[in-house]
């Protein structure tokens, strides 16, 4: 997994540059699997990314970077590299059809962990992460990847909730949704377990776990990398890093005062 952190911008085609650079240096493993581009020529300010973590399993990633301050995301089975158009199932909304899924952007620090599986993009100025792509998933024959983030935009809220450690799955509220469900379903609801820090008798000492991931009644498997904390104590800044086991964890933490709308800890390996 890679690590990467650098300055963006909220105008644009900015994201689509900062994916471009982190899927073509740092997104497949030594034997080839992974993230690639998979269409260069889309259309101003589109990206389209192909994720690939294994022989069984790939869906299709469309950034459509034209708007100030926000990008729409799609999902797609495949895309057509001709016809510049996305191929079979697709996943382009939340819970409300008339809300597209969304990744918000703001002038500041953006980091990125990546892997074959998976990207989680972090917009620190809006305290704000997202997670794009498989779970570690707990049955690899089940080509399942996920989506966390916004399926609405308000510029008004300024950053008043944090996608990875927060769910609404309702109008102008983080969405957790899978892609495709084990059960062959697409574009379903995703839940998180658990939200908060478990104390393990009989010290009091508390873990740090990946949060796993729900469709249904299906378990799907874990966020790769990410504890999504919600709003339990104890509290760490967005920017502050927590070491457990020699492992630095970085914290994002949406907050609107001094109320917090959710936090998360990324793992910086």
């Amino acid at each position: 997994m890679a690590w990467y952190g650098g300055y963006g911008y909220n105008t644009e085609g900015n994201l689509k540059a900062f994916f471009d650079y982190i899927i073509s240096n740092y997104g497949q493993d030594l034997s080839g699997y992974g993230w690639t581009i998979k269409d260069a020529n889309a259309g101003p300010n589109i990206g389209v990314y192909q994720c690939q973590p294994d022989a069984n399993s790939k869906f299709v990633l469309v950034i459509k970077d034209n708007q100030t301050g926000y990008a729409y995301v799609e999902y797609w089975d495949d895309w057509d590299a001709d016809t510049h158009s996305g191929v079979g199932n697709s996943m382009t909304y939340g819970c409300n059809s008339s809300y597209k899924l969304q990744i918000w952007k703001r002038a500041g620090q953006w980091f990125a962990a990546i892997d074959k599986d998976r990207i989680v993009y972090v917009s620190l100025g809006m305290n704000m992460a997202y997670y794009l792509g498989y779970p570690d998933r707990f049955d690899k024959i089940k080509d399942t990847p996920v989506f966390v983030g916004w399926d609405n935009y308000f510029s008004t809220q300024n950053g008043g909730y944090n996608p990875l450690g927060y769910w609404g799955n309702s109008a102008g509220y983080p969405e957790w949704r899978a892609f495709r469900s084990a059960e062959g379903n697409y574009n379903v609801s995703l839940l998180a377990y658990p939200g908060p820090f478990i104390s393990l008798a009989p010290n009091s000492k508390y873990i740090c776990m990946e949060s796993l991931v729900v469709a249904g009644n299906f378990c799907i498997g874990k966020l790769k990398g990410v504890f999504s904390k919600w709003t339990q104590a104890p509290i760490l800044y967005s920017g502050q890093r927590l070491q457990i086991n020699g492992t630095n964890w970085f914290v994002v933490r949406a907050s609107s005062g001094t109320t917090e709308y959710g936090a998360c800890y990324i793992k910086e390996e």
